[in-house]
């Protein structure tokens, strides 16, 4: 049978002139153009004499097929970008900030974030993956993952910032084990035997490691103000307390001939990694007295730090005169001890004009730890240090 062209007698509107369907895969872009140019493919809305329900039927099928079409040459879109306007936004901040200039609150901010740059930078090369393996070693091993590591590190968008009245920013930063693993899982799977780690243990990593979440806080300060010597105060008692825990660990006797410092003396990877441990010292408590003095208690567990000095020793000290009977002693007396330590400090007496500038995570890490430790044992410390 012959049908004549039946025509509609009104397009049909698609969601006000839009193709609502492409709007999601575009993402920001939104495709607009007009139904007109489909009507004769749409059959009228109400019954049409003449026309039989298979025509309807392929009529839409056609036109689905049009827009798919239509939409894929990008014929006759019209891409509109979704633009952002500017909206006023007022900071909360407290009084006491009203008559810093903005550029300067932006300084402190910028320091803090850095600060916080390099904290995490040190609690992820210290974060011990299994009981002989730091994330350090793996960095040490290769370029390649360090600089992975360090380009995360700087990704790492800020979860909160703090203005504090005393004019002090602080930044707070997170990442999880997670995120690191997934950073390095791919040098590591493919350079396994210049790591020293197999593929089975690396699974086995990945699986221990879970979302554990590794934050910490960075500080800024205005120059000169009472946050500002606070921050200063505060930082010179850390490093005390690092002195302390320090001593502490190069005082313990491997044997009657060996000490931890004699090892640290003829091993530049040891310091490195008791300086990693070091780095990630707990800190239990942070007082600052109304004297001005800041009081910093820290807590290390020294487990951990005989059986990476242990690794070392056998790895990098020739001729290391300790048996294994002598090591698993040592390892046992000190399984289950923590040593904790309280830094004190008080200000500093000369005006600092400028803010506060840590170091930045790109420059050595562990830098002041390593200074720490060898100031204890007593070796020369280069300029570069």
């Amino acid at each position: 049978m012959k049908h004549s062209h039946v025509p509609c007698s009104r397009p049909i509107p698609l969601s006000g002139g839009h193709v609502s369907p492409l709007s999601s895969i575009s993402g920001r872009k939104r495709f607009s153009f007009s139904a007109l140019a489909f009507s004769p493919l749409f059959p009228a809305t109400g019954p049409v004499t003449g026309a039989p329900n298979g025509l309807r039927a392929k009529s839409k099928i056609l036109a689905a097929i049009a827009l798919g079409l239509f939409a894929a040459v990008g014929g006759g879109l019209v891409v509109a970008e979704e633009v952002a306007r500017p909206v006023e936004k007022n900071l909360n901040l407290p009084p006491e900030w009203n008559n810093v200039p903005p550029e300067v609150r932006l300084a402190a901010e910028r320091v803090a974030s850095v600060d916080a740059d390099r904290l995490l930078s040190e609690r992820v090369y210290g974060l011990e993956l299994n009981a002989n393996t730091l994330v350090l070693d793996l960095a040490l091993a290769s370029d390649d993952i360090r600089t992975s590591i360090d380009t995360a590190i700087k990704g790492i968008r800020t979860k909160e910032t703090t203005y504090k009245p005393d004019l002090t920013v602080e930044v707070v930063k997170e990442i999880t084990n997670r995120e690191i693993i997934e950073t390095i899982s791919k040098i590591v799977n493919t350079r396994e035997n210049k790591l020293g780690v197999n593929k089975k243990e690396w699974e086995d990593i990945k699986r221990e490691n879970r979302d554990t979440v590794l934050g910490v806080m960075g500080n800024g300060a205005v120059p000169d103000s009472i946050g500002h010597k606070k921050i200063q105060t505060k930082r010179a008692a850390e490093i005390e307390c690092y002195r302390k825990l320090a001593e502490r660990v190069v005082g313990i006797k491997i044997n009657s001939n060996t000490t931890v410092k004699s090892l640290m003396l003829q091993s530049d990877q040891i310091v490195s990694q008791v300086s990693a441990h070091l780095a990630g010292v707990k800190f239990t408590s942070i007082f600052h007295v109304n004297d001005g003095t800041c009081e910093v208690t820290g807590k290390l567990v020294l487990r951990q730090v005989i059986e990476v000095i242990e690794r070392m020793a056998k790895k990098h000290v020739v001729n290391c005169a300790v048996t294994e009977e002598e090591w698993k002693n040592v390892r046992i007396e000190n399984r289950d001890k923590e040593l904790v330590e309280t830094g004190k400090a008080a200000p500093r007496r000369e005006q600092v004009k400028e803010t506060i500038a840590p170091a930045k995570p790109d420059q050595e890490t562990f830098r002041i730890q390593r200074q720490v430790i060898r100031r204890v044992i007593g070796k020369e410390i280069g300029v570069n240090d």
